[in-house]
């Protein structure tokens, strides 16, 4: 059920930007069905407000592991699933950075576009392994 949290924080954190300051609705609405258990819920509110926190630190990390990028350039979903990952490890370091990693991949191959998958996987790579994560 992890994934299916982390793909609703995804969904929250996307429409924020475009509808500002709604996620957090939209998350209670998305996790409020009965596939998910309390603990889904728990880790699904904490980690975005966690990646909400630490958006602009994060998005500093990300900008400087980006080889001829800029986070302008990032489709949001793209962005949105670094930012997510990035805050993962922050706030559940018990979860292996690979499991993290190989989550936000998948996720990236679904919701993002052609090689959002590899990209995300390129990104995350360099942050964890900069940050001693890996």
């Amino acid at each position: 059920m992890r994934r299916k949290a982390r793909v609703s924080v995804l969904k929250a954190l996307f429409s924020e930007e475009f509808n500002k300051d709604k996620g957090d609705e939209l998350l209670e609405r998305l996790i409020s069905s009965k596939i998910f258990t309390d603990n889904d819920r728990d880790f699904a509110r904490r980690l975005f407000y966690r990646t909400k926190e630490m958006k602009e630190e994060i998005d500093k990390t990300i900008k400087e592991n980006l080889k001829n990028w800029s986070l302008k350039r990032l489709s949001k979903v793209d962005l949105n699933i670094l930012r997510i990952a990035i805050a993962e490890i922050e706030e559940f370091p018990e979860t292996p950075a690979r499991v993290v990693i190989d989550e936000a991949v998948d996720i990236a191959k679904i919701y993002g576009e052609g090689k959002s998958g590899k990209f995300v996987n390129a990104v995350l790579d360099k942050v964890f392994k900069e940050k001693g994560y890996l």
